[in-house]
């Protein structure tokens, strides 16, 4: 998480300047030409992935890599049907993207519509990055906290310990 937003804010850092160093937002060009950027940019950070994995990519490291076993589409479908903590994260990821790509475009939307300078957003989003990263390190304490205390509860001495110190 922290690698994609500090990469979120290079990106948007350098956008702004070079967007408007050629012809600015209203312009085509500029646009073809920063996303030709961009798709390099990606094309290079994939690349480095690729060769950082290329040594454990093998098949006796696939954890079911027998030779003859082909699944169904039928067995996908059952293990989708009837696995509800599968079904819950499929649903939390995508509602996390849906709301990252809104908070995305209201944000544009914000500076460059309302505000009219969108030069300020990556000033404003490296002011806010600061708390977004301490909420999410709390968030992930809480959620910490709060899933041992309901594994506590689950068994019959750990609900006397809550009893006594809570």
């Amino acid at each position: 998480m922290f690698v994609t937003v500090g990469a979120m804010m290079m990106v948007m850092t350098k956008a702004v300047p070079y967007i408007k160093s050629h012809g600015g937002f209203t312009n085509p060009e500029a646009w073809r030409s920063f996303v030709v950027y961009i798709a390099l940019l990606s094309m290079s950070i994939t690349a480095i992935a690729v060769i950082g994995i290329w040594k454990k990519d093998n098949k006796e490291h696939y954890a079911s890599a027998k030779k003859g076993e082909k699944r169904k589409l039928r067995e996908y479908v059952s293990v989708l049907k009837n696995n509800k903590p599968l079904q819950m994260l499929i649903v939390a990821a995508s509602t996390n993207k849906i709301a990252g790509q809104f908070q995305s475009a209201t944000l544009v939307f914000f500076f460059m519509i309302v505000i009219g300078n969108v030069g300020l957003q990556p000033r404003f989003s490296a002011l806010t990055m600061p708390l977004m990263l301490v909420g999410t390190v709390a968030g992930i304490i809480l959620a910490i906290q709060l899933g041992k205390q309901d594994e506590i509860k689950q068994e019959p001495l750990g609900q006397e310990a809550i009893d006594v110190v809570g």
